[in-house]
């Protein structure tokens, strides 16, 4: 099997193997279970590392150490470890020099783990049997090692403030799943803590937040050895891990940030990176706040290198989000605390540093690349430190290699995230004052030796505004171009010199010098390419010869992002479409723009993108999805670096091109450069002087889950977005009783607050709100709101104690706001009188109260310009109700009025009155008065004539007598000029008068259920006219006129035979569908010919039906759309007939655009040329974009024929 490569994915072929093999080759058993666990996650693995794990030999051990390496299986198989230690023993002592070099420590981390738990002496004669090289490592990593062999403390050796600071730890319950003598010893002084000492600090750990303040914690920080403190939390973590993670245990996670350092800070980074990816997104974000909580330079340096550089753009915003808060705290920018974020890794001053091995020392050297390296005694330089031999000090030893491989990791990372923040620095026109460059980078002992491969220029303002360009030299003096010594002092900027600022002599003599002196660029800088803008683009927006051009997803995507530029935001779907880069010292971005199937964040790989634009904005602009229109800069605007970057970045992702820059343009650019340079800085890095991320952290629980639900700001993301908010609303469900943390939200505009709160005096506050709602409030705490002195619009809704006596005259009385008071659905045993003393009030709902009078003091109510009272027991409204001059709309629906009350008719004013579903019969003369009226509803009363007066109502544009007792048209109507809806159905109305088509502004007609058969020929003069109903009236047909009406778009009416039709073709366009989008075209090809052969007429009669009723949707044109997927089905086949049939199944009235779309594709894979152009002309004018006719495949070869070109509005 082996021979083959057939790993075994069932238990039944496990058995089967170890019949045949015994034990012989059960590595090959491991690594299938592994293989399985990783193809079905947790399914089929499960019985077979059963039957695994169920042999009791030795020669399980070392295989199993394949499966102990998969954190999820780590726990499961450390317990075969520990249940047959002898077993365990015989077979992991040779592993521990196994050339696999991950399962050689593994051997070592398990027969550590035994020695700890008593089998010293079972190891020990074990070892006898093997190699001098084999007991030599078990002998120095396991029989004597001081990490394992250290005495525990006892009541007499341990120290005082160790004892005193178990006193301040609570007594907590033993932790189920931790055994301490499991994990690796705490070491102090080279004694190690007892395990109910490590009861203690489990204990405290879980209790203890990141936040919280620990005696115990923070004084093992400073007296531990920090190794055994962090192998400590990192096998806390693994075993974590290995469990499932549980979040109510995360705490052993947070244990890395309480007691980890610098060794912790590297090995976690990698991790966190990757979670978002493995759907750990919060998991990541914690990460976060470990490094963060670590502190240490080498932490807040990998922070930072996520900050700068992680495909993620959540996590990536947070890391920028905690550099930002940390900034804030030390009074520093982002950038600068960049700076100093870099470890020196013990280095003293002059970058040297000792590895004592007690009689052997060795020096740190940096050897080709900022290799670091080591010199021996000899002066021999090494990659590695030796092993330690029985000579030398093993604690120093063991600690000078512990400290080297902390050290070399340490380097890497700085090499990695330094040099492209330097590149960067260059790329975007970062400066230095000078007395920060010279402490920050050119003394800072590893930041020296970048600084010592790149060429820097100096600007001094006070002598002529000179710009000289230097080096930094091995003496860690500044020289020039001749090698002569430069001064800085003087000096007011630092940067690093980009290329377009070289003269190509000067370039060439830097070149040469640097080549003198072996000195080699951890960047492309004095031969990177440099671009300039042509003399006849510099009026151009867009960067020209972008577009038009196809590039790979991952090449474009990958590539920008290792250049520095970012991912836009993602859009619905996680889709991206654009990248983006910020010049910062220029405050402009670069934006380049392009469109491709399924790009996502999670799907990248593949993809045909197609480079749509390349453009520059003013400002650091935010990556982005699907903008808008910006206003975009002439490329002339732009400076001359940020240009050439711009194209050298488009040059290596994409096939783009540019012409060749002269030297006349070479130099105009230079001098350019030159000048920018001898201005000040134009763009400061500005963050919010107010950290969110503290803010946010002090939210209670309650406002926390309602800023994830409603606006997500959540513990990992968004909390600048808390200054952002402008609209926001608090149901009682959020259960916020207390609105304290609404001052942090400076811009808030609007705001619902559902249910009373603490501490309303806050609202005053918020200088900006213009809007609020307040809903189950009592009426007493409403005076707040006097103090709200921008306010514009005011909800009160369901307000309690308006029952009362209680006198609210002076509440929001000097305010100009709009006021709506909702007491709708309230059951009130008598008007509520206190309404009537809230004088400011500008509408008034008080629906379904069971109110049976309204009291005259409502005429109080003089701002009043709404009032609704519907649902009510009302026969009657008072005299006053009619002096309400600004009273535009009143609804009484539902209550028992027989008349209009008279107090109505005085409203002169009033626009909007609705009277549904009462009893009235008869309307009095006097409505004629209401000359403001607009909308008039009498729907469903008792209504059979109308008063002549109604003609006086000049301003009614809408009136509604439906479902009334007339048995004629009322003519009054008639004369109703500006009427523009007219609703009469539901009467027992015979004919329309032919006068009816005097009413020319009439847009909509409703005669739905009456008794008319027909119409006059006179609607052909209401060119006006959208829309008319006619379901259920007594027509047999529609008039043939309705058809030639240009302006009607709506027809709403039944027909049996339409009805029938329009359910049959949905039930053949199923079916017929169903097969073509299964590829299955003969089948289709039947289904269509054999359906058409026999119903062909009724495609036809459909189609017909759909015309005349002005059906607008093309999804409703039934007919249409089986029409457009049979012409589908003829350029597939490229079949003559059945486009034959599509023709005939409608007429040439459609409005489906992807009907002569698809005609279009038939003509053109048959080679019609001239019918195609037809087609596509047809489905422009139908809204088709030219885009679609280029993407689609059956136009391929005619993308150059300038007809098809003028057809599609390409040109």
């Amino acid at each position: 099997m082996r021979k083959i490569g057939h790993l075994f994915n069932s238990v039944e072929e496990l058995k089967c193997w170890i019949t045949i093999t015994q034990y012989s080759d059960l590595e090959w058993v491991a690594l299938s279970v592994k293989a399985v666990f990783n193809d079905y996650n947790n399914e089929k693995h499960k019985e077979m590392l059963k039957l695994f794990l169920g042999i009791k030999a030795p020669e399980v051990a070392k295989p199993l150490l394949y499966l102990y390496a998969l954190p999820k299986l780590a726990a499961e198989t450390k317990n075969w470890f520990i249940e047959y230690p002898y077993f365990a023993i015989e077979g992991l002592v040779p592993a521990v020099l196994d050339e696999d070099k991950k399962i050689s420590e593994l051997a070592v981390e398990i027969l550590q783990s035994l020695f700890a738990r008593g089998y010293g002496e079972i190891i020990l004669q074990e070892k006898a049997k093997y190699s001098a090289e084999i007991q030599e490592k078990i002998k120095n990593e396991i029989l004597e090692n001081s990490t394992f062999t250290a005495e525990p403390f006892d009541d007499s050796t341990t120290p005082t403030w160790l004892s005193d600071a178990i006193k301040t730890v609570s007594k907590g319950k033993a932790i189920s799943w931790v055994v301490p003598e499991e994990l690796p010893p705490i070491l102090i002084q080279k004694k190690k803590l007892s395990p109910s000492q490590v009861a203690a600090v489990l204990t405290e750990l879980k209790e203890k937040g990141l936040e919280e303040s620990s005696i115990l914690l923070k004084s093992l920080k400073e007296h531990s050895e920090t190794t055994s403190l962090d192998n400590f939390v990192w096998k806390l973590f693994e075993l974590w891990i290995s469990l499932g993670a549980s979040s109510k245990d995360k705490w052993a996670f947070t244990a890395l940030g309480k007691l980890g350092g610098d060794r912790i800070a590297l090995k976690l980074t990698p991790m966190i990176k990757v979670w978002p990816g493995e759907s750990q997104h919060q998991r990541a974000v914690l990460g976060l706040e470990i490094l963060k909580t670590i502190g240490s330079d080498t932490a807040l340096m990998q922070l930072n290198g996520i900050a700068q550089k992680v495909k993620f753009k959540g996590l990536k915003d947070m890391a920028n989000t905690f550099m930002e808060s940390i900034a804030k705290k030390k009074g520093l920018r982002k950038s600068e605390l960049e700076d100093r974020v870099v470890p020196d890794c013990g280095l003293d001053e002059d970058g040297k540093r000792e590895f004592n091995f007690g009689p052997r020392k060795f020096h740190f050297v940096f050897g080709p690349d900022m290799k670091p390296m080591i010199k021996d005694e000899d002066g021999k330089i090494k990659d590695d430190l030796p092993k330690p031999n029985s000579k030398d000090d093993s604690d120093l030893a063991n600690t000078s290699v512990e400290e080297w491989k902390l050290m070399k990791k340490q380097i890497r990372e700085i090499g990695k995230i330094h040099i492209h923040r330097m590149e960067q620095a260059m790329v975007t026109g970062r400066r230095w004052k000078v007395e920060e460059w010279e402490m920050l980078i050119a003394k800072h002992p590893l930041m020296t030796h970048i600084a010592k491969t790149l060429l820097w220029w100096v600007y001094f303002p006070d002598q002529n505004q000179s710009i000289n360009v230097f080096r930094l030299t091995e003496e860690k003096d500044y020289a020039d171009i001749h090698d002569n010594s430069l001064n800085l002092q003087g000096g007011a900027y630092i940067g690093i010199v980009h290329p377009l600022l070289l003269s190509q002599e000067e370039k060439k003599s830097w070149g040469q010098l640097f080549s003198d002196y072996e000195i080699i660029s951890p960047f492309s800088q004095i031969s990177r390419p440099v671009y300039v803008l042509s003399a006849e683009d510099k009026n151009k927006q867009e960067i020209p010869g972008f577009t038009n051009q196809k590039v790979k997803a991952e090449q474009l995507v990958f590539g920008l992002e290792k250049m520095g530029w970012s991912r836009g935001s993602a859009g619905d779907g996680g889709g991206i479409d654009e990248h983006s880069i910020q010049f910062l010292g220029d405050d402009v971005t670069a934006v380049i723009r392009y469109d491709g199937d399924d790009l996502s964040y999670g799907n990248i790989g593949g993809q045909d993108l197609d480079l749509e634009e390349a453009y520059f904005v003013k400002g650091l602009r935010e990556p982005s999805f699907s903008v808008g229109k910006e206003t975009k800069l002439t490329l002339e605007e732009i400076n001359p670096v940020a240009f050439s970057e711009t194209l050298h970045s488009l040059l290596q992702v994409s096939g783009f091109s540019y012409p060749a820059s002269n030297e006349n343009s070479l130099k105009e650019a230079r001098e350019t450069l030159l000048k920018n340079l001898q201005t000040q800085e134009k763009k400061e890095e500005v963050f919010d002087e107010v950290d969110y991320t503290e803010i946010y952290n002090g939210f209670s629980t309650a406002w926390k889950k309602f800023l994830s639900n409603d606006h997500q700001i959540t513990r990992s993301k968004n909390h600048k977005s808390i200054s952002k908010i402008t609209k926001m609303y608090i149901r009682s469900s959020d259960k916020i009783t207390s609105i304290q943390e609404l001052k942090f939200f400076t811009k808030l505009e609007e705001l619902t607050l559902n249910g009373p709160v603490t501490d309303s005096s806050l609202l005053s506050e918020l200088k900006n709100l213009k809007k609020i709602e307040l809903q189950n409030w009592n009426l007493k705490d409403l005076n707040v709101l006097n103090s709200c002195t921008n306010l514009e619009k005011v909800e009160l809704v369901d307000i309690q104690g308006f029952e009362t006596d209680f006198d609210c005259s002076g509440l929001l009385n000097e305010s100009k706001a709009t006021i709506h008071l909702n007491l709708s659905g309230t059951k009130f045993e008598r008007f509520p009188i206190s309404v009537t003393r809230f004088q400011n009030l500008t509408s008034l709902s008080l629906r379904d109260c069971k109110l049976s009078e309204v009291p005259e003091s409502i005429g109080n109510l003089k701002r009043l310009i709404n009032l609704y009272l519907d649902k009510n027991q009302l026969t009657t409204l008072p005299t006053s109700l009619g002096t309400l001059e600004q009273l535009t709309q009143l609804h009484i629906d539902s209550n028992p009025f027989t008349t209009i009350p008279d107090a109505v008719l005085s409203l002169k004013n009033l626009k909007t009155l609705l009277a549904r579903w009462n009893q009235i019969s008869t309307l009095p003369n006097e409505i004629g008065n209401l000359t403001s009226l607009e909308d008039l509803n009498l729907h469903d009363n008792q209504l059979s004539s109308l008063p002549t007066t109604i003609q006086n109502l000049s301003s009614l544009t809408k009136i509604g007598l439906s479902k009334n007792k007339f048995s004629e048209f009322p003519e009054p109507i008639l004369y109703l000029k500006n009427l523009k809806h007219l609703d009469v159905g539901e009467n027992k109305i015979r004919q329309l008068p032919e006068t009816i088509g005097n009413l020319s502004n009439l847009k909509s007609l409703d005669i739905k259920e009456t008794w008319i058969e027909s119409l006059p020929q006179s609607i052909q003069n209401l060119t006006q006219l959208e829309t008319i109903y006619l379901p259920k009236a007594k027509f047999r047909d529609l008039p043939d006129f309705l058809a030639n009406m240009e302006s009607l778009k709506k027809i709403k009416f039944e027909s049996e035979e339409y009805n029938q039709l329009t359910k049959w073709c949905e039930f053949e366009y199923s079916k017929y569908i169903k097969l073509l989008h299964g590829g299955k075209y003969p089948e289709a090809r039947d289904k269509i010919t054999n359906l058409f052969t026999t119903k062909g007429e009724d495609f036809l009669k459909l189609n017909q039906w759909e015309v005349k009723l002005k059906i607008s949707e093309s999804y409703y044109r039934k007919a249409e759309a089986f029409a457009t997927v049979v012409y589908a089905l003829a350029t597939i086949l490229k079949d003559e007939e059945i486009y034959s049939i599509a023709s005939q199944m409608t007429g040439d009235q459609y409005i489906h655009p992807a009907l002569p779309f698809n005609k279009a594709c038939y003509f053109a894979v048959t080679g019609q040329k001239e019918p195609m152009l037809q087609s596509i002309r047809k489905s422009v004018k139908l809204g088709t974009k030219a885009d679609e006719f280029t993407k689609e495949k059956d136009f391929a070869s005619y993308l150059k024929d300038p007809d098809f070109l003028e057809a599609i509005r390409k040109n």
